[in-house]
């Protein structure tokens, strides 16, 4: 569905300290097919929370718990985008490990949601 180009992605993620909402948009969203493990190309970020976590995962292939890098699907107890340190932005994470890096207030994360935009 993605792999052609042209999709968009929605982040809305709300912060554990003061349960804030904040949305990242991203003009690019790409995930390779299986050849690649469903390697990411993101791009063109824009929203109102103040670092941009998710583009720092472009690149990255996507880790289950039986394709796992590293350990860290397992770690974390869910499916993402993670390189050997995890990532940055972590919203399908269970329990402490759900986090956007560096978000005003806190990294933690008590809500995400993601959606997609395609042609």
């Amino acid at each position: 569905m993605t792999k052609d180009g042209g999709c968009k992605l929605r982040f809305a993620i709300q912060q554990e300290t003061s349960s804030a909402w904040y949305r990242a948009d991203y003009s690019t969203f790409i995930v390779a097919d299986e050849t690649t493990d469903y390697q990411l190309t993101v791009a063109g970020f824009s929203g109102d929370v103040n670092y941009d976590a998710f583009t720092q995962h472009n690149g990255f292939s996507f880790a289950t718990r039986d394709r796992d890098i590293g350990g860290i699907a397992v770690s974390y107890g869910g499916g993402f985008w993670y390189d050997n340190s995890g990532g940055w932005a972590r919203v399908n994470a269970a329990d402490h490990w759900c986090d956007w890096s560096q978000l005003s207030g806190g990294d933690g994360l008590i809500y995400s949601q993601m959606w997609l935009r395609c042609p």
